[in-house]
């Protein structure tokens, strides 16, 4: 998996979805051409992120 590639590195989900789908073994898994992976590849990089624990910073107890 991606997020596991490089130590200190964290990738959104959708990215690694992309980028592993683009690496998978199976070819009929993989993008059926270059414009459809770089189409997937430009929107998960350009998403943006969800605010994960955004609520609970609100309501964190000190």
């Amino acid at each position: 998996p991606l997020n596991q590639a490089t130590k200190g590195m964290k990738f959104s989900s959708r990215l690694e979805e992309v980028v592993m789908k683009g690496l998978a073994r199976d070819r009929s898994v993989r993008w059926k051409t270059v414009t459809d992976f770089t189409t997937a590849f430009c929107d998960a990089v350009t998403a943006v992120p969800e605010k994960k624990g955004f609520l609970a910073s609100l309501f964190k107890r000190d």
